[in-house]
């Protein structure tokens, strides 16, 4: 019930609004409809786990509209593309584009600080990808510039 009231609209759902509006498109999420959610309240909690299944009642409907592969797979998320910002023609790009940037000029970072980040391990992955966000806002709604990301 947490979920519904707080993680779903201030994270999950926020998310997905930004990220289709930014390409102009509009999302629904049907299975969030007031009364589709009150039927699903009211579904007792052992007709809704049968033999370990969860979802069991959605998953009994969905049948008649959706292959099986689909209902019996492995729930999936979205990962970020960790493996590509991690190589090395992209880890010079970012690690240019910061050390020739507004963060710098600024006076707010300090010269040579994004490729020292690199021998850190994952913090200072975390870091550095946080120095190129910053990086990449400042030039494009401080400095006014559009940056294109090779890819």
């Amino acid at each position: 019930m947490i979920d519904l009231h707080l993680f779903l609209p201030d994270h999950v759902l926020c998310k997905v609004d930004r990220a289709m509006m930014c390409h102009g498109v509009e999302a629904r999420v049907p299975l969030l409809d007031p009364e589709m959610v009150e039927l699903a309240f009211s579904i007792d909690a052992q007709v809704n786990y049968q033999h370990s299944e969860r979802k069991a009642v959605l998953k009994k409907v969905a049948e008649n509209y959706l292959p099986k592969q689909l209902l019996d797979g492995r729930k999936m998320g979205f990962s970020s593309p960790i493996g590509f910002w991690c190589k090395r023609d992209f880890r010079i790009w970012a690690e240019n584009l910061i050390e020739d940037g507004a963060l710098v000029a600024s006076g707010l970072i300090a010269p040579g600080a994004a490729p020292r980040l690199r021998s850190v391990g994952a913090e200072g992955f975390r870091l550095f990808w946080l120095l190129l966000t910053a990086e990449l806002w400042a030039r494009r709604w401080i400095e006014g510039e559009a940056v294109a990301i090779p890819g």
